[in-house]
């Protein structure tokens, strides 16, 4: 259990990192150390989303086909999935495929702020990542956005991590 509140600690720590790059402007970066002993915790369409297969679970289950392929989309968690919110961590359970076991996710969704540019598909155990502000890059397609005024619905500030 302790690798719960562990990893948990780390989201909390990623998220404060994050946000303090956004608020920093260009340029602005800062080099975080991650540790994950258990499970995965992987960058995916603007999402960082930590996966833990258990026997027990952290939230009321979801229903694996009404949840699972929404949650790892580019949008929003969906309304199938029964979630917890803590802070800006997105808590949420999905039975596995394997009888007894639970699927245990951590997400926290940049989608609305930022294109989430990931250097690093996977973390686990130790490693030091570097979170950058590179400015506004561009729109969901990738065509660079010479100003955010011109088109404000879809132009963003890119967030590069990248390893150290």
């Amino acid at each position: 259990m302790q690798y719960y509140i562990q990893t948990k600690e780390s989201f909390h720590k990623i998220d404060e990192n994050m946000r303090e790059v956004i608020r920093g402007g260009p340029g602005t970066q800062r080099v975080l150390t991650v540790e994950i002993k258990k499970g995965d915790l992987s960058l995916l369409n603007n999402k960082i989303i930590w996966k833990y297969n258990s026997k027990v679970y952290l939230s009321e289950p979801s229903e694996r086909n009404a949840c699972i392929v929404n949650l790892l989309s580019p949008t929003p968690i969906p309304n199938t999935c029964v979630k917890i919110k803590e802070g800006n961590i997105d808590i949420v359970t999905v039975k596995s495929q394997q009888k007894g076991t639970y699927d245990l996710y951590y997400v926290l969704d940049y989608s609305d702020l930022v294109y989430v540019k990931n250097n690093v598909k996977t973390i686990t155990g130790v490693s030091d990542v570097i979170i950058k502000n590179d400015g506004v890059v561009a729109d969901a397609s990738g065509i660079a956005c010479p100003s955010p005024a011109q088109n404000p619905n879809t132009c963003k500030v890119g967030i590069s991590i990248s390893p150290t």
